[in-house]
């Protein structure tokens, strides 16, 4: 398998990302693009990510806001190597330059087996040439030699190591996740890469390298990963003016401040689904989903798992009643989906979705309607009916019910999912409606019969039968039936009666 490389990038930047790729195509490598969090952004939501930030960074009670979020970048890429189950792969920032194929670098895992990272970018491989060190060192022996030079200042080196290109292991990957979630943020990225591979900070060490004192005062890393230096570098940073204000610090306690995109988000839980870590926004009050997620569960897990097991890499996934973002997150997470098309009628709860989609780094494959839409068998104006105990739990009727709460009840307009998805490639398709899916799937007909995806269906007990009835007509057939989150119903997952021969 040819080796993974990720560049981290801001969709801002897009000229970086081109000249990246650029220099990257010369190898016959197209990149895999890791959004990068916007942390310059005013309205950038540091409160999201307070369990991860420290009160103090480099020992000061003040940020660069950049800063936090480069290192929350790099986890993101992180996590994405666990989520794609590839045992290493190459990540770069987009400043940097490929200058030879990096390619040669997973030899060195068949002679350290047990590799969690190895540094190939110009200033470490600078580090390593001023030590006379061998292609591939541990770090902390480069640490040590150019310490006994006096220094990097002293050998007119860069001070900071910088974390523009690495080969980073499956192992590797886990490590720091699991200890920089615990370490918390208190430096940049790079200099908490080196000092994790560091067996003992002493005095000789943090005069030439002042940074691994401040790091050593704020706790001892419990063992040092196996880190090396590549004295060849695979990429260099691209110099030139940075259109960022990189000397900008604010005080942290500002940065966690809540702002205006966090009005309607009260917690955040993170839950981990195997080996990936899942984040979620949710307010308090009686919300199944929400409850889910704050306790720590997935909601319909088992329909997700179903619905993964069959879901092509790189596929899209339709969302219908998406709600807060559960199975659309889970799906571009462990689906790798590269895109997800979200449908839910309750524009309350879209400002739910969209924050779950970007605090877990897939917003760049989020589609929508312009507009909050419901689904059914006709085109047609409706009303959305909010449940009276749970104002995010919806139902959407054509008529006016009598008698109603008229917060209660709103305008919503409906349309048929045809005419939404004519011409688009499907490979799954969620519907959650609370009631209305057999008009959702009738207004599915052709785009069924096209795209034959399979169809994972929230529906009551007792609409069983019906369900089995409906996808006979449509030329599927009901694969599985699983509890549902919810009393009284379940979750069945229909495929077409086309794919089930030939071991599908």
């Amino acid at each position: 398998m040819a080796l993974p490389v990720f560049v981290i990038n801001r969709r801002i930047d897009r000229d970086r990302l081109e000249r990246f790729t650029d220099s990257a195509s010369h190898f016959g490598i197209v990149p895999e693009r890791i959004d990068a969090l916007d942390a310059h952004n005013p309205d950038f939501p540091f409160a999201l990510h307070a369990d991860l930030i420290e009160d103090h960074f480099w020992g000061a009670p003040e940020a660069k806001p950049g800063a936090i979020g480069c290192f929350l970048s790099h986890r993101r890429a992180w996590q994405r190597v666990l989520d794609a189950g590839y045992d290493c792969a190459l990540i770069c920032e987009d400043d940097a330059e490929i200058l030879r194929d990096p390619t040669s670098l997973k030899d060195v895992l068949s002679t350290v087996p047990n590799l969690d990272l190895l540094f190939a970018n110009g200033r470490l491989a600078s580090w390593a040439s001023a030590a006379s060190a061998p292609p591939f060192a541990p770090i902390q022996d480069v640490l040590r030699k150019v310490s006994d030079l006096g220094g990097p200042a002293m050998l007119s080196l860069k001070s900071a190591p910088g974390g523009d290109c690495y080969l980073i292991t499956r192992s590797g990957a886990q490590n720091l996740l699991t200890r920089t979630s615990d370490q918390k943020i208190t430096c940049g990225v790079d200099w908490a890469m080196v000092w994790n591979g560091v067996d003992r900070v002493d005095e000789a060490l943090t005069s030439a390298f002042p940074e691994l004192k401040i790091l050593n005062d704020h706790g001892d890393v419990p063992s040092p990963m196996n880190i090396l230096v590549a004295a060849e570098p695979v990429a260099d940073q691209v110099k030139g003016p940075s259109v960022l204000q990189h000397a900008i610090s604010h005080p942290i306690p500002d940065l966690l401040k809540r702002d205006s995109r966090l009005t309607h988000a009260e917690a955040v839980s993170s839950i981990y689904l195997g080996e990936t870590i899942l984040n979620f926004a949710s307010r308090s009050g009686p919300d199944p989903v929400m409850e889910a997620h704050r306790a720590g569960q997935i909601w319909d897990e088992p329909g997700l798992t179903a619905l993964l097991r069959r879901f092509p890499e790189g596929g899209t996934f339709v969302d219908i009643g998406a709600h807060s973002g559960n199975h659309s997150v889970v799906m571009a997470r462990l689906g790798a989906a590269a895109r997800v098309l979200a449908i839910e009628p309750n524009e309350e709860i879209l400002r739910l979705l969209k924050l779950n989609m970007e605090i877990n780094g897939v917003a760049d494959r989020l589609d929508m309607p312009p507009e909050a839409v419901a689904l059914g068998s006709v085109s047609t104006s409706g009303w959305l009916i909010r449940n009276r105990r749970r104002s995010s739990e919806t139902m959407v009727r054509r008529e006016a019910p009598e008698a109603q709460d008229p917060d209660k009840v709103v305008p919503v307009k409906m349309q048929r999912g045809d005419e939404i998805l004519a011409g688009e490639r499907v490979d799954a398709i969620k519907i959650d409606t609370s009631g209305s899916e057999v008009d959702v799937i009738k207004g599915l007909r052709d785009t069924l019969a096209r795209e034959q995806p399979q169809v994972l269906l929230d529906h009551a007990e007792n609409a069983h039968h019906r369900i089995e009835r409906l996808a006979t007509e449509i030329g599927y057939t009901l694969l599985e039936t699983l509890p549902s989150g919810r009393k009284k119903r379940l979750s069945s997952l229909l495929i077409p009666v086309a794919r089930t021969g030939g071991g599908q």
